[in-house]
């Protein structure tokens, strides 16, 4: 069973990665990591808001995911280490979510 406190570590994970990306200029990922932003805010039980908002946030581990160029422009912006515990922060926070859900 999901915990609100869960689902609010991971809403603030969200805000920083989504923060993250405005500033890499990424539109697309800041589009979908709003989406997930949106969902924690809709009038659905937690554990239903942990299911949409960890499939609308699937962004690691396939072409055009989030390692291929942002990474890149981190580090053109000298954001490196910033994108390093930011990104690293937000894929634990994303998993622990996905292993109460399964």
């Amino acid at each position: 069973m999901i915990l609100e406190r869960e689902l609010l570590e991971f809403k603030c994970s969200l805000l920083k990665i989504k923060k993250l990306s405005d500033a890499l200029d990424y539109p697309n990922f800041s589009r979908m990591f709003n989406s997930g932003l949106t969902i924690l805010k809709e009038d659905l039980s937690d554990q239903d808001k942990a299911k949409l908002v960890v499939a609308a946030t699937r962004v690691f581990g396939s072409m055009g995911s989030w390692n291929d160029s942002p990474p890149w422009s981190a580090q053109q912006l000298n954001m490196e280490k910033e994108f390093e515990e930011i990104t690293s922060e937000f894929y634990e926070k994303r998993k622990q979510l996905m292993q109460r859900i399964v």
